[in-house]
């Protein structure tokens, strides 16, 4: 039970509960645009959190917002480069 929860590479041996050796192939999944779909849209979520710290009758929080929009603009510019 050891062995279950260790992370394996493409090919690597293996030992399946019965003890005998089995090689794995793990076919590569193309998932890229989803997650640059589901990356998206967590950045406009963070995006309109900021916004909303922008309406904060607060100093402190505007300037929270307002960084963490930056930064957000700068995450969804280094998932597009």
């Amino acid at each position: 039970m050891q062995g279950l929860f260790q992370w394996r590479l493409p090919g690597q041996h293996i030992c399946d509960p019965v003890g005998r050796n089995k090689r794995m192939k793990i076919q590569g999944n193309d998932n890229r645009l989803g997650h640059f779909r589901v990356s998206l849209i967590k950045s406009a979520v963070r995006i309109l959190a900021g916004l909303c710290l922008c309406l904060v009758d607060n100093t402190l929080a505007n300037m929270a917002g307002v960084l963490l929009i930056i930064a957000e603009i700068l995450g969804i510019v280094e998932e597009i480069v």
